[in-house]
């Protein structure tokens, strides 16, 4: 490979990780959002009984069926979830939406 290609695989590879893979919202909404995904996550590690079977099923390890679970759900979902589980919570993203 020559030293311009392995150059420019390098800024990809950079740039990648700088605004893709690990950018993080501060904004009231992001954490909001950050604040569903661990309530929702601790909410099931506490009550496995209320993940669907076929989670459990498929995977060996509790934390990742509640991971696969989660990760499964749309936004809307996961906000209804929430809500359900500590009213309010969302308040930030319905606010952000208006």
């Amino acid at each position: 490979m020559s030293e311009e290609i392995s150059q420019s695989f390098y800024k990809l590879r950079e740039f990648m990780f700088e605004q893709v893979y690990l950018p993080q919202d501060s904004s009231d909404a992001g954490n909001a959002a950050k604040s569903i995904i661990k309530l929702l996550f601790h909410f099931f590690q506490n009550n496995p009984n209320q993940i669907p079977e076929n989670y459990l099923s498929i995977s060996e390890n509790p934390i990742n069926a509640i991971s696969d679970y989660i990760s499964g759900m749309t936004d809307h979902y996961a906000i209804r979830t929430a809500e359900k589980i500590e009213p309010g919570i969302s308040k930030p993203l319905i606010l952000q939406a208006v």
